[in-house]
């Protein structure tokens, strides 16, 4: 999971980047919950 790859692509690049910035951190935080055994549901 951490090989994973991620990118935004919007005609707006303003928007692209902060949706992808969004999205970095929602996995980094999936990926901590899933280090530290938290279920996700």
């Amino acid at each position: 999971m951490r090989s994973s790859s991620l990118w935004v692509q919007c005609a707006d690049v303003e928007a692209a980047k902060r949706l992808t910035s969004y999205l970095r951190s929602v996995k980094a935080e999936v990926l901590a919950e899933v280090e530290l055994g938290v279920g996700l549901g």
